[in-house]
């Protein structure tokens, strides 16, 4: 007995990158965070389709540690940028990004202000009312 089968449908053509995510482009790579109270790394890498940049981080202060993943994207209705922060400790977090020219600010609670090349930042971060300075250096 011949078993007739259907041609396989193509899928749907992938929708192109997010154009809002593309200020983003500079942090791919592995970033080394080192200053005297805070100490870590941070990685970027886009997800397959280009719709959201994910971040993996590990860092540490005196007095804590913070390790987990983020997903950035863009809302379909306004362009802003944002994430969601899922960590080992917490309940998910939610934060809006902006980017004006070589200054990345991350809600009210960090910012990263790059060197000219770009794989340098100046970070400054406000974490349970603690000020923690440091500095950016991309190593991959």
């Amino acid at each position: 007995m011949t078993v007739a089968t259907q041609p396989k449908t193509q899928p749907e053509a992938i929708q192109e990158p997010i154009p809002q995510l593309e200020c983003l482009e500079r942090l791919i790579g592995t970033w080394e965070i080192s200053g005297e109270t805070l100490s870590g790394y941070v990685s970027y890498e886009w997800m397959a389709g280009g719709y959201f940049l994910i971040q993996h981080m590990e860092l540490f202060t005196e007095s804590q540690s913070l390790a987990g993943v983020s997903y950035i994207g863009s809302d379909p209705e306004t362009g802003e940028l944002h994430s969601t922060f899922f960590g080992l400790n917490e309940s998910p977090l939610e934060c809006e990004w902006e980017i004006y020219g070589d200054v990345l600010a991350l809600g009210s609670d960090c910012s990263a202000v790059f060197s000219p090349g770009g794989d340098v930042a100046d970070v400054t971060w406000l974490r349970y009312g603690e000020v923690h300075e440091a500095r950016a250096e991309r190593v991959r």
